[in-house]
C-alpha cells in the first residue's frame, strides 16, 4: 500500500502574498533599519531554498520587481538585485548618524527599477527634512514644499511598481513621512504668523486685556485687539492640531527621529511672556511643552523647566 503523505499544500495565490510581503519588507527594512540586514539582504536566495514553489514564485516575482528578463534565474537576478540594495543601505544608515552632514539626495542609476527609484526619493525626502531642522523656518517652509513635491511623485510611483502591492510598504511609510512634513510645516507656519502677530501688536497696551482701550476711548483699537487675540487663538490650536498628528507619527516608529522645527519653540516661550496673565494662553503653551509632547526633545534649550 502506497504511503499516503499528510503535508499542507497551501495554495499558490497565499504563497505568492506571503512571498510579496516577505520581500518587501525585506526591501524597507534594508533601506531604513539601523540594525544588522543579513537576513534581509540574502532574502531572495533564502526564500529560493525552501521549496520548488516558492523558488518558482520568488523569482516571478523578483524578475517583474527589478525589471529581469522571464528567462534569467537566480544568479542572473541575484547580483543586480544585491548592487541596488548595498547602494540604498549605505545612504540609509547615513539618515541614522545626525552628527555626520551628509548628501540629501541619492542619485539613481538607469538601471535601477521603479521600486529602487521610489526608494531613493524617499531617502531623499527623509534626508531633506533631517538637514531642513537647522534652516531659518523660511528655508525649511520652502525645502518642505519641495520635499512633498517628492513625495507626491513617489507615492505615484509605487502604483505603478510591478507586481501589484510590492510597493505597498513603501506607499504605507511614504504616507506616513507625508503626514510627519506636513505637520511639521503647519506647526512652522503657524509659528511665523504667531510671530507677525506678536510683533504687530499694539505697543504698552496688553494683547490680553480689551478693556485698555476703552480707557483711550478709542474703538479702532480696541477692535484691533480682539482680532488679534482671537487669530492668536487661532494659530495656537493650528499648531496644536499638527502637533498631535506630528507626535504621533514620531512614535509609530523609529526611523522618524525628533528634529527641531525651526523657530517654534522661541515664539512659544516669547507667547507665553507675552500673555502673561492669560491663562487659556499660558496653559496651552505648557501643555504643547509637557511630556508626550513632540517638541520636548528640544524644550529646555529654550524654555526652563
Amino acid at each position: 500500500m502506497p504511503m499516503v503523505s499528510h503535508r499542507t499544500a497551501f495554495p499558490n495565490e497565499l504563497l505568492h502574498d506571503i512571498v510579496l510581503r516577505v520581500v518587501a519588507t525585506s526591501i524597507h527594512t534594508i533601506c531604513v533599519s539601523p540594525d544588522d540586514v543579513e537576513w534581509e539582504m540574502n532574502v531572495l536566495s533564502t526564500l529560493c531554498r525552501v521549496s520548488f514553489n516558492f523558488r518558482t514564485i520568488t523569482l516571478e516575482l523578483a524578475r517583474r520587481a527589478f525589471q529581469s528578463k522571464p528567462e534569467e534565474g537566480l544568479h542572473t537576478v541575484l547580483p543586480p538585485f544585491v548592487k541596488q540594495m548595498e547602494r540604498l543601505r549605505v545612504f540609509g544608515l547615513r539618515l541614522h548618524r545626525p552628527a555626520e552632514k551628509h548628501a540629501s539626495y541619492f542619485e539613481p542609476l538607469q538601471e535601477d527599477s521603479l521600486l529602487i527609484f521610489g526608494y531613493s526619493l524617499f531617502l531623499s525626502a527623509m534626508s531633506l527634512r533631517y538637514n531642513s531642522s537647522d534652516a531659518s523656518p523660511q528655508a525649511f517652509e520652502t525645502t518642505h514644499e519641495i520635499i512633498i513635491s517628492a513625495l507626491s511623485a513617489s507615492l505615484v510611483i509605487c502604483l505603478k511598481v510591478e507586481p501589484p502591492g510590492m510597493g505597498d510598504v513603501l506607499s504605507d511609510i511614504m504616507c506616513m513621512e507625508m503626514d510627519l512634513v506636513r505637520s511639521g510645516l503647519d506647526i512652522v507656519r503657524a509659528a511665523l504668523q504667531l510671530d507677525r502677530l506678536m510683533r504687530g501688536a499694539p505697543i504698552k497696551m496688553p494683547l490680553h486685556y480689551p478693556e485698555a482701550a476703552k480707557e483711550e476711548e478709542d474703538p479702532i483699537a480696541k477692535r484691533r485687539l480682539q482680532l488679534t487675540l482671537t487669530r492668536i487663538h487661532e494659530e495656537v490650536e493650528k499648531i496644536e492640531k499638527a502637533e498631535v498628528i506630528y507626535a504621533s507619527v514620531i512614535a509609530s516608529d523609529k526611523i522618524f527621529v525628533p528634529k527641531k522645527l525651526p523657530g517654534v519653540i522661541p515664539v512659544l516661550k516669547r507667547l507665553r511672556e507675552f500673555e502673561g496673565s492669560e491663562p487659556s494662553i499660558t496653559d496651552r503653551v505648557d501643555t504643547l511643552l509637557d511630556q508626550g509632547s513632540a517638541f520636548v526633545p528640544f524644550r529646555d534649550c529654550y524654555v526652563p523647566s
